[in-house]
C-alpha cells in the first residue's frame, strides 16, 4: 500500500485548479481514489481509516499525515469578507512520489481527470452518490471500503443489463 503522505503529495501536485487545494476538497479526492482502488484493485490505496459524518467521508489520518511532514503547508488565505477554508500546498513538488506504483498513480490520475470536468456541485454529488455514502444514510459509520466494494460489485452483477 502507498503511504498517505505520498498520495497527498501527488494529489496536491496534480490538482488541476490551483497551487493549493482546500482541505475538504483534498479529503474528497483522496476518498474517491480510495474507493476507486477498492473497486478496481480490491484494496485501498493507503491504510487510511475512513469515517462518515454529516459532511461526508473523512479520514482523521489525513490531518496526522499533514502534520507529520514538513512537505506540506496548511493555512488559510487572507480574506476580509469571510473565513476562508484551510488549504493544503506543497513546500516542494515531487516530494516522495517514489513510493507510488504506476497503478497507484493511475488511480489518482483517473480521479483527478474525472473531477477536472465537474463543477464543485457536481463533484460533491459524485462523492455523495458513491455506494459507501448513499448506503449509510445515518452518516455515522466507519467505512470498510474493500468490504463495501465487494458488496457493491456483487449487487451490481445482479442488475440485468
Amino acid at each position: 500500500m502507498a503511504e498517505l503522505q505520498d498520495v497527498i503529495s501527488y494529489a496536491c501536485a496534480k490538482y488541476p485548479y490551483a497551487s493549493s487545494v482546500p482541505l475538504s476538497t483534498l479529503t474528497k479526492i483522496l476518498y474517491l481514489a480510495e474507493w476507486r482502488s477498492a473497486i478496481t484493485r480490491k484494496r485501498q490505496l493507503t491504510q487510511a481509516r475512513w469515517l462518515l459524518n454529516q459532511s461526508g467521508p473523512f479520514s482523521p489520518d489525513i490531518a496526522t499525515a499533514l502534520a507529520a511532514t514538513p512537505t506540506f503547508a496548511v493555512g488559510r488565505s487572507q480574506s476580509i469578507f469571510k473565513p476562508s477554508p484551510l488549504r493544503v500546498s506543497l513546500r516542494q513538488v515531487d516530494a516522495g512520489w517514489k513510493g507510488l506504483t504506476v497503478e497507484d498513480k493511475e488511480v489518482l490520475d483517473f480521479v483527478l481527470r474525472v473531477i477536472s470536468t465537474k463543477s464543485y456541485g457536481e463533484f460533491i454529488r459524485l462523492v455523495e452518490s458513491t455506494y459507501p455514502v448513499y448506503k449509510n444514510p445515518e452518516n455515522t459509520a466507519a467505512l470498510d471500503l474493500v468490504g463495501l466494494a465487494e458488496r457493491y460489485l456483487s449487487e451490481r452483477s445482479l442488475v440485468p443489463v
